[in-house]
């Protein structure tokens, strides 16, 4: 086949831009016949490009079958009288193409051209809609062959509830995947929308569904709310922390919101530089350390399938830390005149805000009540048990941590871990302590993680 040129009795017309596009895991559109009509979904691709890395929030990177494409393309009026035939460089791994409705090309394979003449249909001086619909399945009857693995997808559930002012209102709940198509309905104040085949958020994988309520009165008035949503489950199981059944390891950093002269506030260009560094550097997760960062980097990580500890600003239970090396003595954290019931009851506080703003997003797997208190103290039970209480209670699904920060290199006067579902160890070997000795720090610190997993069966 030979290339297309241009020279004084050829014309080539690229068709390189943004095309209709949409995604289809069913297989619908060959049933339902897209290339006959405008492909519907309002969504543009360009082209050439790889669709998985384009639109982040539909979750393709992982989509394995068919996608469609379509443009109209005006037929240049000189061309008359002219063969005129349809070349593609490479659609990965097989297309079927259509124009004017009409099918006339079957290809399989990603990498090498393949055109067909479309004189007929074609007529100089007039429009023509080119449709194709692109399938990257693999099999062991391709090239290169290869089996795919797809999450199974289960059925899955989204509850919601709803709070009418005045009690006067219907609410009308639906659910929408990815491209928009409508995947359940309920109606009521509360209730359960149930998404068959569901693809469930995941670690790398940040498929979102839209949750929609609408509440109309008896006298005409209206009002709507669509929230993102992922179904997920997370689990502690033994020494293991599940993420849809599967074991998953935390891989990542964490780090202020601080900038000069913008000071503790959200700054787009700095979070997606920073995460963009942490995917990098390999991470899957970070932590708030040590406050609830903004909502918009949740709703990043929601997006792009990153997994989140979500701290309470809990950050100085520990009035011995530092205390040496300040000249100041150390004194008691826990009691009156210190981190007492007032300051309780202020943590109370910010964890339930914590939990009513961040319980919706997928991302978030895990709570931490605290950053380095003071868990050698007897008096730190009394402080963190009813803390720890009401965290179950506001939210049953999500494991509780904190991040702990003895001095002393065994577990055994720890006073609250018990308590918690997952250990978090902030540790400063090869620094603090070891300094700059990387070899003993890392003998240190593996003795210490023996001992930790010893006494305590959790991850």
């Amino acid at each position: 086949m030979l290339r297309p040129i241009d020279n004084a009795v050829r014309e080539r017309r690229c068709l390189n831009g943004l095309w209709r596009f949409r995604p289809d895991p069913g297989g619908e559109g060959r049933r339902a016949e897209w290339w006959s009509r405008p492909l519907e979904g309002g969504l543009e691709m360009p082209v050439p490009a790889s669709y998985g890395d384009v639109h982040p929030a539909l979750g393709l990177r992982d989509h394995v079958g068919d996608v469609w494409y379509q443009t109209d393309v005006w037929v240049p009026a000189g061309w008359r009288g002219r063969r005129v035939a349809l070349r593609f460089d490479a659609a990965t791994h097989a297309a079927t193409v259509w124009a004017g409705g009409v099918e006339v090309a079957r290809h399989r394979g990603g990498y090498t051209p393949f055109e067909a003449e479309i004189t007929p249909l074609a007529v100089p001086g007039a429009p023509i809609r080119v449709t194709v619909c692109v399938s990257n399945e693999l099999s062991f009857a391709t090239i290169p062959p290869g089996e795919v693995e797809v999450l199974e997808g289960g059925t899955g559930s989204v509850s919601y509830a709803a709070e009418v002012e005045g009690g006067q209102g219907t609410v009308e709940a639906a659910l929408a995947g990815p491209a928009g198509d409508l995947v359940a309905r309920c109606g009521g104040a509360a209730g359960e929308l149930i998404a068959p085949a569901v693809h469930p958020w995941a670690p790398g994988d940040g498929r979102l569904y839209t949750l929609s309520l609408r509440v109309t009165t008896s006298g005409g008035g209206e009002d709507r709310y669509e929230i993102p949503v992922g179904v997920r489950t997370v689990a502690v199981d033994g020494e293991r922390l599940l993420i849809n059944g599967r074991p998953f390891r935390f891989r990542g950093t964490g780090w202020h919101e601080d900038a000069d002269a913008r000071g503790r506030g959200h700054d787009d260009t700095l979070r997606v530089r920073d995460l963009s560094l942490m995917a990098w550097l390999g991470a899957n997760s970070f932590r708030t350390s040590h406050y609830p960062y903004a909502e918009e980097v949740i709703d990043y990580a929601d997006r792009h399938g990153l997994v989140v500890i979500d701290e309470a600003p809990a950050v100085g239970l520990h009035l011995g830390l530092g205390a040496d090396r300040r000249g100041v003595p150390a004194r008691a954290t826990f009691g009156p005149g210190a981190v007492d019931e007032g300051t309780r009851e202020a943590h109370l506080g910010a964890l339930r805000e914590l939990v009513a703003r961040d319980r919706n997003h997928p991302s978030v797997v895990m709570w931490s009540l605290a950053n380095e208190p003071d868990s050698t103290d007897p008096a730190a039970r009394a402080y963190f048990a009813p803390l720890v209480e009401e965290m179950r209670r506001l939210d049953p699904t999500r494991p509780l941590c904190f991040a702990n920060a003895r001095d002393p290199r065994s577990p055994s006067g720890d006073a609250i871990s018990d308590l918690f579902d997952v250990l978090c160890l902030n540790r400063y070997f090869g620094w603090y302590v070891d300094t700059a000795d990387l070899v003993s720090a890392e003998r240190h610190l593996t003795a210490e993680l023996r001992a930790w997993a010893a006494r305590y069966a959790k991850p």
